[in-house]
Parts: C-alpha cells; structure tokens; sequence
C-alpha cells in the first residue's frame, strides 16, 4: 500500500483512528485537524461556496495567524466587528494579500476560483511570476497550473467546498517561491520551504506503509497506538 502521509514531531495524523470520519477525505481530515477549515470535515462535499471572509480565515490559518490580538485599520464599509470573520479580513488587508471591491469588501459573497488563487499564490511568493504572465486573472491561473496548486479542482467559478479543500491541501506542499513581492508577508525560506513545515512544523512523507495502528504484513505487530511503519521505518 503506497501511501503520503504528514508527520509531526510526535504524532501522525495517519495512524489516528475516527470512527465517525470513515467518508472524509484525507485532505479535509488534515485540514480540520490543522483547524484551518471554518467546518467540519465531514461537510467538504455539501453544496455550497466559499465566501470571501472565508476564504480569508483559512488563509490566515496557512499563514500562521492562529489568533489575531489586535484588529488592524478598518478601510472597509462594508466590514464591522460584526462581520464573520473580520479580524481575519483585515489582517490580510494589512499585510498587503487582500484588496477591496470599491469602498467595500463584500465579505459574503462567494469567492470565486481566480480569487482565492490570487490569494494564496500571493502568499506563497508566486505574484511576481503570475504578474510577468499577465496578471489577474489568466496569470495566476497559468502560474498556480504550472506549480499543480489545482491539481484535482474542477471548476474555476466560483469555489465549492469541495474544490477549496482540494486547494488548501495542495497550497500546503507547494514550495514558496525563493522571491516575495507585493506583500508585507515574507515566509523564512529554509528547509521547511512551504507551508505545512513554516507553519505548522510538519512534514510529508511517501512510501509503502507495512505497519498501522491495528495490523501489520508480518505475523508480528509491535507498533504503539500512534505509530504507523512506512518503509521500514517507524513514525
């Protein structure tokens, strides 16, 4: 069995046993468990769209605003405290990643695939390269193909559940861009040169897993509650 599976520095998410998680997809179950989602997992696939606060929260999940402890300046008519969401809105206002529509927002209305590619392209370093093909909208869609950021999405109006779920996962693995422009937000390029490292300290690992939390090929099994064996080696 060939498997991708992310690692912490103790924990893998993999060898977690849910009952009540037997038809979410690996993807969603990772990012409810990162709390990046703004739903539960096990809701990825009900019709309905992303708003753009939305949009805005999980994209501050990516970037590491697990909290925001002081609400930057508010340009926006439309955003109040009452808004969903809004500290996240303006932080990403603040750091240069979100622009308004007029005087306003629009926080509720759905966001539609160009948009959020924007977005997350211009977190992970790429609106230069997207800017040199052309800019809004068919640059960033030629970039974030080119870098497999939509692998797996099948729609680029406006973004479903399901496809932002698809999205957010592949934003996790791609590699920043070693260039950031146009943003006060400027990833530490190391080893851990993308998101699910930077952030949340963690790492994919592919290969043949022989060994899970409840079975394994050989007669004998010795791997603990939280401990899955992928080629030969115990995580």
């Amino acid at each position: 069995l060939a498997l991708s599976v992310v690692f912490g520095t103790a924990v893998s998410f993999a060898a977690e046993s849910d009952e009540t998680k037997k038809n979410v997809s690996a993807e969603a179950y990772l990012l409810e468990k990162l709390e990046v989602l703004p739903y539960a997992a096990d809701e990825e696939n009900e019709p309905i769209m992303i708003t753009r606060a939305e949009f805005c929260y999980m994209t501050a999940k990516l970037m590491g605003a697990a909290e925001i402890t002081q609400t930057p300046k508010n340009p926006f008519d439309d955003v109040t405290p009452d808004t969903d969401y809004s500290d996240y809105i303006l932080y990403l206002h603040d750091e240069g990643i979100v622009s308004g529509t007029g005087s306003g927002f629009s926080p509720n209305d759905s966001i539609s695939m160009p948009a959020a590619l924007k977005i997350l392209l211009d977190i992970l370093g790429y609106g230069y390269a997207a800017n040199s093909m052309g800019g809004y909208p068919n640059g960033y869609i030629r970039v974030a193909g080119d870098i497999d950021l939509t692998d797996g999405i099948k729609s680029y109006s406006e973004l479903s559940r399901a496809d932002c779920t698809k999205l957010l996962y592949n934003a996790l693995t791609t590699d920043y861009e070693d260039i950031i422009f146009g943003t006060t937000y400027a990833p530490a390029l190391s080893d851990n040169s993308n998101i699910l490292g930077k952030t949340f300290n963690l790492e994919e690992r592919k290969g043949r897993m022989t060994a899970n939390t409840k079975t394994a090929l050989t007669k004998v099994k010795k791997n603990s509650l939280l401990t899955v064996t992928i080629d030969g080696t115990d995580y």
